[in-house]
């Protein structure tokens, strides 16, 4: 949690929009954002995207849905890759986002 908070006062500080959790699995878009990501390889439904696309204007709201806990298997996310992911959208938020 420590990282998506982070990465929300990175996506507040680059854009002026406050985004609860920008690393939450579930994401839904509409026709024109799947076709997007359908046509252009440098999208994706990644943090360091949502910050792109408000800065370009387009809107990113956030819905409160109630999840449940896993249920089976383990998570990809051990500490190491948790810090590596979070690391690198930071990095992308602050600066790569300025070359595409």
């Amino acid at each position: 949690m420590l990282g998506s908070r982070v990465i929300t006062a990175i996506i507040e500080l680059t854009t002026g929009k406050r985004i609860n959790d920008p690393t939450s699995g579930m994401r839904l878009f509409n026709r024109a954002m799947i076709h997007r990501f359908a046509v252009d390889d440098r999208a994706n439904p990644e943090p360091e995207t949502l910050a792109l696309l408000i800065h370009e204007g387009k809107r990113v709201e956030e819905v409160q849905v109630t999840m449940r806990e896993r249920q089976g298997g383990e998570s990809y996310l051990t500490l190491s890759r948790s810090m590596s992911y979070m690391l690198r959208a930071c990095f992308s938020i602050l600066f790569v986002r300025w070359f595409r």
